[in-house]
């Protein structure tokens, strides 16, 4: 059976059919769209895929960025399947990003990082070296602060063309919960690396580090979640 037949018969069921590996490449394809678009389930570069009856990539194209990120489908199906890469697809994951401003938002986003980082790195040595409180005590604190004012920064202004799928208090209990998880790596490895004498701004840097590259996705994916955007 081709892969025009296959599809033929999976779009009897689903009005999405896509083919792709289900592979790392695959997988990590999906894991950097969500970045910036959470509500995407599939990968964005499938090379050829039927939607509504008709299929894209062999004799016409489609926007498949465009489906996947505003949620134009009811039903979706995978068939695991290696074909050749259609550059298309790129284009328009590249389309939707300029549309929803994502260079905008990938700028918002590193400001609130750097600032979150900041703060912290201040807070705890006045807290620490002028107040003369207990390291981990000062840490504690600095990492709370920070996290009040990035998710200030986040929900208001990094994510604002997004329609949160969860209220106010829903998303910040669980960016709380997903930072604190993170605090407890940051001040775990602070504490390692402390063993080791390393300079106390140094160690915590690291462990700020360290926490943030576990707490992007799980922050950006499942608290500010939305199905849909608003291009600004």
């Amino acid at each position: 059976m081709s892969i025009e037949d296959e599809i033929k018969e999976k779009m009897e069921d689903y009005d999405l059919v896509l083919v792709y590996p289900n592979n790392i490449v695959s997988k990590l394809a999906i894991f950097l769209t969500r970045l910036v678009f959470p509500s995407v389930k599939y990968n964005p570069l499938s090379p050829v895929f039927g939607y509504k009856g008709k299929i894209y990539g062999i004799w016409e194209e489609g926007n498949l960025a465009d489906i996947l990120v505003n949620h134009k489908y009811k039903k979706a199906y995978v068939l695991n399947r290696k074909l050749k890469y259609n550059p298309k697809r790129m284009d328009d994951i590249m389309e939707q990003f300029h549309k929803y401003d994502g260079v905008k938002l990938v700028i918002r986003y590193a400001i609130t990082s750097v600032s979150g980082v900041l703060m912290n790195l201040l807070i705890f040595a006045t807290f620490y070296k002028l107040f003369n409180i207990n390291d981990l005590i000062s840490l504690t604190i600095a990492i709370e602060v920070s996290i009040g004012i990035t998710f200030f920064l986040n929900n208001n202004w990094v994510f604002s063309n997004r329609v949160y799928a969860k209220p106010l208090w829903r998303r910040f209990f669980g960016y709380h919960f997903i930072l604190i998880s993170g605090m407890l790596i940051n001040i775990g490895t602070y504490y390692v690396l402390s063993l080791f004498r390393i300079n106390y701004l140094l160690a915590d840097f690291i462990g700020i580090i360290i926490a943030g590259i576990w707490s992007l996705y799980m922050v950006d994916v499942h608290v500010f979640f939305s199905q849909y955007q608003r291009s600004e």
